[in-house]
């Protein structure tokens, strides 16, 4: 009775939850979220291409591309495509083992004095610049 139940376990699926943090873009290839839980990988290199999460581009919006954010010179931005970090929450499902997003269904900016005052969260500051 107990190998069914492990088996119904392992493959019930990851249960959606909302992340805020970090929204860190460092480069074309990388993009991650930093929360007070670790780092959630979202966008990754590998083997010559680029792995983005399912949900991803839907989910990345022209007016999330135009939320404030500050780039590796120290630069605030606030509109149009760059790279740089900004403060937003990640709705979707994570992988806590392999420290990644499963699936992604929304992205929220949020003020970066929220995460800049959340003392659960890192200094950005040494990541962006």
């Amino acid at each position: 009775m107990l190998r069914p139940l492990l088996v119904l376990l392992m493959t019930a699926p990851a249960q959606a939850e909302t992340r805020c943090g970090w929204f860190d873009h460092p480069s074309p290839n990388m993009v991650e979220l930093v929360d007070a839980d670790g780092l959630w990988s979202i966008a990754w290199p590998g083997a010559g291409t680029v792995y983005y999460t399912p949900g991803y581009d839907k989910a990345y919006t022209q007016a999330f591309d135009d939320r404030v954010r500050i780039n590796t010179r120290g630069e605030i931005i606030t509109d149009g495509p760059g790279y740089g970090y900004s403060c937003a929450c990640v709705e979707g499902a994570f992988d806590r083992s392999e420290g990644k997003a499963l699936s992604i269904s929304r992205l929220t900016e949020i003020p970066i004095a929220r995460c800049e005052a959340d003392p659960k969260l890192p200094d950005m500051t040494p990541w962006g610049n």
